[in-house]
């Protein structure tokens, strides 16, 4: 009798082992790709910081200025006068 007990709880004991080996690999698997996303949104995170650092400047309002709106500086020759 007790070696069927024996028997029955390490037969359980090997279930829930694997289950528990199955659970960290797939637990693995799911930090190795949070880590990657994390690194892809540290790297936007950059990104946006340059860009934010950028529309701040007076290069970027003229940028905008002459593609959004067509505006352009004074001493800009927009049309050459036919010789």
């Amino acid at each position: 009798m007790i070696t069927i007990v024996l028997l029955v709880l390490m037969t359980v004991l090997g279930v829930h082992s694997i289950s528990i080996i199955e659970r960290s690999r797939m637990l693995q698997q799911q930090e190795e790709e949070l880590l990657v996303q994390i690194r892809y949104q540290e790297r936007r995170a950059a990104e946006i910081e340059e860009f934010e650092a950028f529309a701040h400047t007076d290069e970027h309002v003229r940028i905008m200025a002459e593609e959004v709106l067509g505006l352009v500086e004074p001493d800009v020759i927009i049309f050459r006068p036919i010789d």
